[in-house]
Protein backbone atom coordinates (compact mmCIF):
# COMPACT_ATOMS: atom_id res chain seq x y z
CA UNK A 1 0.00 0.00 0.00
CA UNK A 2 2.76 2.61 0.91
CA UNK A 3 4.43 1.42 -2.57
CA UNK A 4 1.29 2.48 -4.27
CA UNK A 5 1.03 5.54 -2.41
CA UNK A 6 4.76 6.22 -3.67
CA UNK A 7 4.03 5.45 -6.84
CA UNK A 8 1.52 7.42 -6.70
CA UNK A 9 2.67 10.89 -5.66
CA UNK A 10 6.19 9.94 -8.18
CA UNK A 11 4.07 10.08 -10.96
CA UNK A 12 1.92 13.34 -9.80
CA UNK A 13 5.41 15.13 -8.94
CA UNK A 14 6.31 14.08 -12.95
CA UNK A 15 3.19 15.42 -14.18
CA UNK A 16 4.19 18.44 -12.37
CA UNK A 17 8.08 18.84 -13.32
CA UNK A 18 6.91 18.48 -16.59
CA UNK A 19 3.99 21.22 -16.34
CA UNK A 20 6.35 22.99 -14.66
CA UNK A 21 9.39 22.47 -17.58
CA UNK A 22 6.47 23.42 -20.48
CA UNK A 23 5.42 26.41 -18.25
CA UNK A 24 9.03 27.32 -18.26
CA UNK A 25 9.91 26.43 -21.97
CA UNK A 26 6.80 28.70 -22.65
CA UNK A 27 7.82 31.58 -20.43
CA UNK A 28 11.38 31.19 -22.07
CA UNK A 29 9.78 30.91 -25.93
CA UNK A 30 7.88 34.34 -24.86
CA UNK A 31 10.65 36.21 -23.25
CA UNK A 32 13.12 35.33 -25.56
CA UNK A 33 11.52 34.76 -28.86
CA UNK A 34 7.84 37.02 -28.92
CA UNK A 35 9.20 40.00 -26.83
CA UNK A 36 11.89 40.82 -29.11
CA UNK A 37 9.81 40.52 -32.09
CA UNK A 38 7.25 42.36 -31.02
CA UNK A 39 10.15 45.73 -29.89
CA UNK A 40 11.45 44.78 -33.47
CA UNK A 41 7.74 45.22 -34.87
CA UNK A 42 7.30 48.38 -32.90
CA UNK A 43 10.16 50.00 -33.77
CA UNK A 44 9.60 48.93 -37.45
CA UNK A 45 6.48 50.91 -37.24
CA UNK A 46 7.31 53.83 -36.14
CA UNK A 47 10.14 54.21 -38.61
CA UNK A 48 7.06 53.34 -41.11
CA UNK A 49 5.04 56.32 -39.28
CA UNK A 50 8.21 58.65 -39.62
CA UNK A 51 8.75 57.67 -43.54
CA UNK A 52 5.02 58.31 -44.36
CA UNK A 53 5.08 61.63 -42.69
CA UNK A 54 8.66 62.54 -44.86
CA UNK A 55 6.92 61.18 -47.64
CA UNK A 56 3.72 63.17 -47.52
CA UNK A 57 5.82 66.50 -46.48
CA UNK A 58 7.42 65.67 -49.82
CA UNK A 59 4.61 65.38 -51.88
CA UNK A 60 3.04 68.79 -50.46
CA UNK A 61 7.01 70.67 -51.06
CA UNK A 62 7.04 68.86 -55.14
CA UNK A 63 4.87 71.45 -56.76
CA UNK A 64 6.65 73.72 -54.91
CA UNK A 65 9.79 72.63 -55.77
CA UNK A 66 9.05 71.78 -59.45
CA UNK A 67 8.33 75.52 -59.65
CA UNK A 68 11.64 77.08 -58.46
CA UNK A 69 13.71 74.69 -60.53
CA UNK A 70 11.60 75.61 -63.51
CA UNK A 71 12.68 79.08 -63.25
CA UNK A 72 14.87 81.54 -64.77
CA UNK A 73 17.68 83.63 -63.22
CA UNK A 74 19.92 84.91 -66.06
CA UNK A 75 19.21 88.24 -65.22
CA UNK A 76 20.64 87.63 -61.53
CA UNK A 77 23.58 85.33 -62.50
CA UNK A 78 24.67 88.26 -65.57
CA UNK A 79 24.91 90.68 -63.38
CA UNK A 80 27.03 88.56 -60.85
CA UNK A 81 30.61 89.50 -61.28
CA UNK A 82 33.10 87.04 -60.18
CA UNK A 83 36.29 87.99 -61.32
CA UNK A 84 39.30 85.12 -61.77
CA UNK A 85 40.22 83.98 -58.34
CA UNK A 86 43.94 85.37 -57.09
CA UNK A 87 45.98 85.59 -53.99
CA UNK A 88 46.84 89.03 -52.15
CA UNK A 89 50.06 89.96 -51.79
CA UNK A 90 51.56 89.74 -48.95
CA UNK A 91 52.44 93.34 -48.77
CA UNK A 92 48.83 94.67 -48.87
CA UNK A 93 48.07 92.34 -46.16
CA UNK A 94 47.55 95.71 -44.01
CA UNK A 95 45.43 97.44 -47.05
CA UNK A 96 42.96 95.04 -46.13
CA UNK A 97 41.50 96.52 -42.84
CA UNK A 98 40.54 100.05 -44.62
CA UNK A 99 39.66 98.59 -47.22
CA UNK A 100 36.88 96.54 -45.44
CA UNK A 101 35.99 99.75 -43.69
CA UNK A 102 35.85 101.28 -46.74
CA UNK A 103 33.50 98.23 -48.31
CA UNK A 104 31.08 98.51 -45.27
CA UNK A 105 31.06 102.32 -45.45
CA UNK A 106 29.74 101.81 -48.86
CA UNK A 107 27.40 99.41 -48.03
CA UNK A 108 25.48 101.55 -45.17
CA UNK A 109 27.02 99.67 -42.14
CA UNK A 110 28.89 99.93 -39.20
CA UNK A 111 32.64 98.29 -39.19
CA UNK A 112 32.99 97.43 -36.06
CA UNK A 113 36.11 95.15 -36.25
CA UNK A 114 38.32 93.45 -38.38
CA UNK A 115 41.12 91.02 -37.26
CA UNK A 116 43.33 89.57 -39.80
CA UNK A 117 44.06 86.15 -37.56
CA UNK A 118 48.08 85.87 -38.70
CA UNK A 119 48.41 82.84 -36.49
CA UNK A 120 46.85 80.67 -39.41
CA UNK A 121 49.49 81.65 -41.51
CA UNK A 122 51.54 79.35 -39.77
CA UNK A 123 49.09 76.25 -40.70
CA UNK A 124 47.86 77.34 -43.74
CA UNK A 125 50.33 79.62 -45.05
CA UNK A 126 48.28 79.94 -49.00
CA UNK A 127 45.39 81.67 -46.72
CA UNK A 128 44.75 84.18 -43.65
CA UNK A 129 41.85 83.95 -41.52
CA UNK A 130 39.88 87.66 -41.32
CA UNK A 131 36.97 87.95 -38.50
CA UNK A 132 34.90 90.63 -39.55
CA UNK A 133 32.00 92.68 -37.54
CA UNK A 134 29.74 94.55 -38.54
CA UNK A 135 26.20 96.15 -37.97
CA UNK A 136 23.27 97.34 -39.73
CA UNK A 137 20.69 95.69 -41.69
CA UNK A 138 19.83 92.88 -43.96
CA UNK A 139 19.93 94.58 -47.21
CA UNK A 140 22.87 96.88 -46.78
CA UNK A 141 24.58 93.15 -45.71
CA UNK A 142 23.16 92.00 -49.11
CA UNK A 143 25.68 94.66 -50.44
CA UNK A 144 28.49 94.05 -48.25
CA UNK A 145 28.51 90.51 -49.72
CA UNK A 146 27.88 91.29 -52.96
CA UNK A 147 31.09 93.52 -52.61
CA UNK A 148 33.56 90.73 -50.99
CA UNK A 149 32.20 88.08 -53.77
CA UNK A 150 34.42 90.74 -56.75
CA UNK A 151 37.08 90.54 -54.24
CA UNK A 152 39.88 88.34 -56.54
CA UNK A 153 41.07 86.83 -53.53
CA UNK A 154 38.40 85.72 -51.11
CA UNK A 155 39.15 82.15 -50.65
CA UNK A 156 35.44 81.46 -48.79
CA UNK A 157 33.09 82.56 -46.13
CA UNK A 158 33.42 79.94 -43.34
CA UNK A 159 30.62 81.43 -41.23
CA UNK A 160 28.10 84.14 -40.79
CA UNK A 161 26.38 84.80 -37.73
CA UNK A 162 23.55 87.46 -36.55
CA UNK A 163 22.52 88.37 -33.79
CA UNK A 164 19.69 91.20 -32.76
CA UNK A 165 21.50 93.74 -30.57
CA UNK A 166 18.28 96.03 -29.79
CA UNK A 167 14.67 96.24 -30.88
CA UNK A 168 14.64 97.93 -34.59
CA UNK A 169 15.06 96.22 -37.67
CA UNK A 170 18.34 97.58 -38.37
CA UNK A 171 19.95 96.78 -35.12
CA UNK A 172 21.79 93.63 -35.78
CA UNK A 173 25.14 92.55 -35.23
CA UNK A 174 26.84 90.29 -38.01
CA UNK A 175 29.67 88.63 -37.08
CA UNK A 176 32.14 86.55 -39.86
CA UNK A 177 35.04 84.12 -40.39
CA UNK A 178 36.74 84.89 -43.96
CA UNK A 179 39.58 83.01 -45.64
CA UNK A 180 41.37 84.93 -48.18
CA UNK A 181 43.84 83.71 -50.72
CA UNK A 182 47.42 85.00 -50.10
CA UNK A 183 50.42 84.81 -53.02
Amino acid sequence: MISRNVQKVESKSGIFLILFLGFLVLVLFFFLWIRPLQATSDRLDRRETELKLQYEKQQRLAPVYQRLISRDFPGALESLEVPEKGPLPEVEIASIIPYFRMMARDAGLVMQSVNPQLATLETTPEFLAVDVEIAGNYLAFRDFIFALAKLPYLGGIEKISVRQVGTGADDKEISMKLWLIIG
